[in-house]
C-alpha cells in the first residue's frame, strides 16, 4: 500500500484551462498546477482564492513549501 502525504495551500487562481490552473500564493509568483494531482472541495475559476489540496511532492515542486 503506497501512502500519499498531502499539503493544503490556499492560492489564488490566475488562469484555468481544460488540464491545469495558474495559480497563485503569493500576489507576485504564478506556477501552474495540474487539475488531475489537486482536490478541492470548492466551485472555482479565475479570480476565486481556494484551498487546494496537493501531494507533498508537487507543493514541494511548485515552491509551495
Amino acid at each position: 500500500m503506497k501512502i500519499t502525504c498531502k499539503t493544503e495551500i490556499c492560492a489564488e487562481i490566475i488562469r484555468e484551462t481544460d488540464k491545469a490552473f495558474l495559480v497563485s500564493d503569493d500576489g507576485a509568483n504564478s506556477t501552474w498546477i495540474p487539475k488531475s494531482q489537486i482536490e478541492t472541495d470548492q466551485d472555482c475559476g479565475p479570480g476565486d482564492t481556494v484551498v487546494f489540496t496537493m501531494p507533498d511532492w508537487l507543493a514541494v515542486e511548485k515552491g509551495f513549501v
